[in-house]
Parts: C-alpha cells; sequence; structure tokens
C-alpha cells in the first residue's frame, strides 16, 4: 500500500471565535497541530507519539500573510485578505515549492483542515483542480483527496445544528430552544431586534468550553513552574500558553529560522495583524459536489463533543447533498475500543465521528485521529473504511506508520511544530507575499 506523499493541513484555533457571539465568523484563521508535546515550561518539548510527522514527511506554512511568523511586504495585503485571497496565494506557494523540489511532482497529494480551513481546503482543491486542467496534465498536482474536521460547511445547518446540540446536551432549556426557532432567523447569521434568544444561550450554558463541552478550562495562564509531567493522552486546557511561550523564545526561532525579519509582534494563536475578511461564501457545498465529481475522495470527521461545530451541523449539512448511502452507519474500532462511528456515501464521501474528541480532533484523541487519518490513505487500496470496523488489538500505530519512508507530507497550518526534529526550511515569494517557516522535512526520511 503507498501512503500519501504529501498533506496540507490547516487549523483553526478557539480562541479565535468569541464564544459569546456563537454566530461571528472568524476574520483570523490560525491553526496549530502538535507535532510535539507542549509542556508547562518553554524550555523541552515532549514527543508527540502519535504526530502525523509519523506516518510521512511533514511540510508547514503559514498562512495567510500576518499570522504566526508569515508577514506581506504590502501592508495593506492586511486589509483585503479573504477566501479568495487566501486560495490563489497557497496554490502559487505550492507551485513554486514544487518548482523549487521537482523530485516530490507527481506524489499523491492529500490536504486536511479543521473548523473555518474547511473552506480553505475545497477552495484550494477546486484551485488546483483547475490549474491541472489549464495546464493539461503538465506539472499537475496530483491531489487524491481532502479531509475536513468539525467543518464549517453550510453557514444554515451550521448554526441550527449548533443550537440543536446545545439543547440535546442539556446545555440551554426548553424555552430556549423554543424561542430561538420562533423568534429567530438563522438564515441571516444575526438575531435580529425580536431574537433576544440568543442572548439566553450565553447565559445559559455558562462558563464552558464549547469547543469541548466535557473537557476542563484553564485556570491560569502562562507558563508555570515546575513544570506538568507531559502527555498527549490528556489534554492539558493551557497547551496554548506553553506553545506560545515555546515559539516565542529566541533561541526557538533561531533554530527553526524563524522570524527573521523581527517582526513586532508575538507569535500568538490568532493575530492582530490582519484587520479585515473581504470575501466568503455561506456553503462550500457546491464546491464538495464538484470534487466528488472529478474523483477526489473526501472524509469530513467530527469530534463528537464539539459544540462549535458539532456532529449534528456536519449531519445537517451533508444531508443537503443527499447522496445515496453506500455503507450504512456502524462503529469503528481501535485498540478494541469503539473509536467512533462512520457512514460512506455513493461518490466517495465519509462521515467519521471521533468519540471523546473536541473542536481540534487531534489535540483531545491523537491516536485516534491518526487513525482516523492512516483510513483515508488506504481507501485507495480498498481496505477502509470497513478496515477502521474492524476492532484493532493492540496494534501500534508508530510501528505501523515507520514503512512509509518514502512518503511526504505537507501540513499547511499557521504554527511551526516539530522544531524537536531536523529541519531544511526554505522562504518562498509569491506575489506580495513572503512565505516563512517552510518544513520540508520533519521526520527523518529526507
Amino acid at each position: 500500500m503507498s501512503l500519501p506523499e504529501i498533506k496540507i493541513s490547516v487549523d483553526i484555533k478557539s480562541n479565535c471565535l468569541s464564544r459569546n457571539q456563537f454566530l461571528q465568523r472568524p476574520n483570523i484563521v490560525l491553526g496549530i497541530q502538535i507535532s510535539f508535546v507542549p509542556i508547562a515550561t518553554h524550555t523541552v518539548p515532549g514527543t508527540n507519539s502519535y504526530s502525523d510527522s509519523h506516518m510521512a514527511n511533514v511540510l508547514f506554512l503559514e498562512s495567510p500573510a500576518g499570522v504566526g511568523f508569515s508577514y506581506s511586504n504590502t501592508t495593506k495585503d492586511y486589509s483585503h485578505n479573504g477566501d479568495t485571497m487566501t486560495a490563489q496565494d497557497n496554490l502559487v506557494f505550492l507551485v513554486n515549492w514544487l518548482e523549487r523540489f521537482p523530485e516530490y511532482k507527481g506524489r499523491e497529494f492529500y490536504m486536511a483542515g479543521e473548523s473555518y480551513a474547511s473552506h480553505y481546503i475545497p477552495q484550494l482543491a477546486q484551485a488546483i483542480l483547475a490549474h491541472n486542467h489549464q495546464n493539461k496534465g503538465q506539472d499537475s498536482i496530483n491531489l487524491k483527496g481532502i479531509m475536513l474536521g468539525n467543518a464549517v460547511l453550510n453557514d444554515d445547518t451550521d448554526t441550527s445544528g449548533m443550537y440543536d446540540f446545545f439543547w440535546t446536551h442539556a446545555l440551554i432549556s426548553d424555552s430556549t430552544i423554543d424561542a430561538i426557532y420562533k423568534t429567530c432567523n438563522l438564515s441571516l447569521d444575526s438575531g435580529g431586534p425580536t431574537c433576544t434568544a440568543l442572548d439566553d444561550v450565553d447565559s445559559d450554558i455558562g462558563n464552558l468550553d464549547i469547543y469541548n463541552i466535557y473537557a476542563p478550562l484553564c485556570t491560569h495562564s502562562g507558563t508555570r513552574s515546575p513544570p506538568k509531567t507531559p502527555s498527549i493522552e490528556n489534554f492539558d486546557p493551557c497547551s496554548d500558553y506553553y506553545v506560545e511561550a515555546y515559539l516565542n523564545t529566541p533561541e526557538v526561532q533561531e533554530a527553526m529560522h524563524a522570524n527573521v525579519t523581527k517582526l513586532k509582534q508575538r507569535w500568538s494563536s490568532c493575530s492582530d495583524v490582519i484587520s479585515s475578511w473581504g470575501d466568503t461564501v455561506s456553503t462550500v457545498l457546491p464546491i464538495l459536489t464538484e470534487l466528488l465529481s472529478k474523483g477526489t475522495r473526501i472524509w469530513v470527521y467530527s469530534g463528537d463533543v464539539d459544540g462549535r461545530i458539532p456532529i449534528t451541523s456536519t449531519r445537517y449539512s451533508l444531508n443537503q447533498l443527499q447522496l445515496p448511502v453506500k455503507i450504512p452507519w456502524g462503529a469503528w474500532y481501535l485498540n478494541n475500543q469503539v473509536g467512533g462511528f462512520s457512514t460512506t456515501y455513493e461518490g466517495n464521501l465519509t462521515l467519521v465521528t471521533v468519540r471523546g474528541a473536541g473542536h481540534e480532533v487531534p489535540s483531545y484523541q491523537p491516536a485516534r485521529s491518526l487513525m482516523l487519518e492512516k483510513g483515508l490513505y488506504q481507501v485507495g487500496s480498498g481496505t477502509a473504511p470497513a478496515d477502521l470496523r474492524r476492532p484493532w488489538s493492540n496494534r501500534s500505530l508508530a510501528t505501523d506508520s515507520a514503512s512509509s519512508a518514502e512518503a511526504l507530507l505537507i501540513d499547511l497550518e499557521a504554527s511551526l511544530t516539530g522544531v524537536v526534529q531536523k529541519h531544511l526550511r526554505r522562504s518562498i515569494s509569491s506575489s506580495s507575499m513572503d512565505w516563512v517557516g517552510m518544513e520540508a522535512s520533519l521526520s527523518p526520511v529526507l
């Protein structure tokens, strides 16, 4: 079986959205998928045994310009960012990167993203297919599939599914959900003068992490001494602070060849540099339909305790596609435990849940997340998703993935993780954008 040579991942951090304004669009998109374990000191990170860098080589790219260490030479770019510009810039980057490293041309290519990145990934996939068609197959990007996690797919159903999730999980009262459906026009993405019920949602829920409704809250900020024992199995709600402290350490930045321009702002999981978001769409479902018609595999996965883009929203959205069911709903397993549930539709679309995971699945269930990713790559060999349905008895993902030494995984993220491994960093200029922090080798295979 040939595992993927390239993957792109874009994530949005939870604190880029205001919990008090559930309908607010993200104005900054930034992500992190941890290839090391952040602990309560910024000096020495632990190793993440379930990082996808074990499955393939990883390339990280910070996008859009203005997040993390990335920047633009043209200040006005920060006020003109949007879905369209992001897709165009990312395509330019990919084309230029493959020119810089031609040995990776033609390799299988997968992309993945979470939350609002479920706009970026399909839009970039659409741009890739258009690029391939325009070039008549010459220097084509060999796109095989995409993964979308707790995905922002369709505004109307995303919103109604969120409130239904709140009610079915006993977060809001009967009177609140009744008032929402009686007085609020959810399709307008705003309450309006008669919709006071949305104010009641916040008071009903209280001080709860909406991105994992069962997770504890971080009760302190910054790093601590002595540090906590690093662990990837047990989610640490304060991990954002550890990552930020680590990536703002001068020695770390120097080792990563990052922030070479000495930006005024600190690295953070959300950026104040981007002043506005110029364009967005209310739904990406038509793009998914187009991708499926052109043979692109799509896996939509959902952490089942995320309240921001919950599984109810995802189900409502995918039902809009009206696709016949190919493989019925059923449990999948890892280490003899139910890892979640899945169903596959005609046209090569699979919906998978991850049990016990919140908005950013790898942060909460890293082993199950890696198993899910492996499943996508196995689809082409005919071993998944049915393979996921079989109980897995004490199977080592790290051992399984060690055989994929020929693979290249590109992770398009707004973080520079995996800094505990060897780095080959490149800067590629595209248009007015200066892309920094390119990871060309995070696993030992390069």
